[in-house]
């Protein structure tokens, strides 16, 4: 794991060869490119826990917290959860994944297709009081 430069070991995630992106604590969304580590613009204070994307990403975290990135600025998306987000995947623009744990015993697992989040209710049916981690490969 690498450090940035601001609250020490976070995530870095990165879907291709630039850029590097690292969330944490109180919103804070930084991005490396060019060898050198940006503070980006946040509209949120919620602690981040899972990135992924590239020149377009996805952010989410603690109650409920969803951001997506289209290229320029970030911005709130509201998701059909409530709880914590703890990790975020996906293969493609319309096919992104996140997981977390509901403010109930359920996880929550969501889908959102390029238009907006849908709650995965297929997927979590049996599963209880279940910590969900979201795995991808690049």
């Amino acid at each position: 794991m690498m450090e940035n430069p601001q609250n020490g070991p976070q995530l870095v995630i990165t879907s291709g060869s630039s850029p590097l992106w690292s969330v944490g604590d109180d919103g804070t969304i930084l991005r490396h490119e060019d060898g050198a580590w940006s503070s980006q613009t946040s509209p949120t204070a919620r602690h981040l826990r899972g990135i992924w994307g590239s020149g377009w990403a996805w952010a989410v975290g603690r109650t409920s917290a969803s951001l997506q990135y289209g290229g320029s600025s970030w911005s709130v998306v509201t998701v059909p959860a409530s709880g914590d987000l703890l990790g975020v995947w996906g293969s493609a623009a319309s096919d992104v994944w996140a997981v977390g744990q509901t403010t109930g015993t359920e996880p929550a697992i969501i889908h959102h297709d390029g238009s907006a989040w849908t709650d995965a209710v297929f997927l979590k049916q049996g599963l209880g009081n279940l910590e969900c981690t979201l795995v991808g490969v690049v």
